[in-house]
């Protein structure tokens, strides 16, 4: 699996990961190094919180979504169009802070599920 690191991921990194500060030589190393090391915790997502799944298809557009976790560090990527097994790692969050947002939502679970059901059979039928 490929990644390509987006200046918005880095960004968030610093501010996030190491509390604004640039206190890694090369920040590109050091996220990859912790993708390296990653766990898929996109179907946990998905069970526990389908409202950040529902989000990440509102605010993208595209199928192809991972979650990634590494050292208490959360990665959210979406699958590069045109290649295979190459991703774009949109941006990081510290896990105990991860989700919280979306964890109480007005929508009832079922509602959650039929709404993302909905988003991937438009967003297949794009393609």
């Amino acid at each position: 699996m490929g990644f390509w690191i987006t200046n918005h991921c880095r960004a968030r990194y610093i501010e996030r990961v190491n509390n604004g500060l640039n206190k890694d030589d090369n920040v590109n190393i050091t996220i990859l190094n912790k993708l390296g090391k990653a766990k898929d915790i996109t179907n946990e997502v998905y069970d526990k919180v389908p409202r950040y799944i529902l989000y990440l298809y509102e605010t993208h557009g595209k199928l192809g979504q991972k979650i990634l976790e590494s050292e208490g560090v959360i990665f959210i990527l979406i699958k590069r169009e045109g290649t295979d097994g190459f991703y774009e790692v949109l941006t990081c969050y510290v896990k105990h802070k991860f989700l919280e947002q979306f964890s109480n939502t007005v929508l009832t679970r079922e509602e959650i599920f039929l709404k993302i059901k909905e988003f991937k059979k438009k967003l297949s039928g794009k393609r």
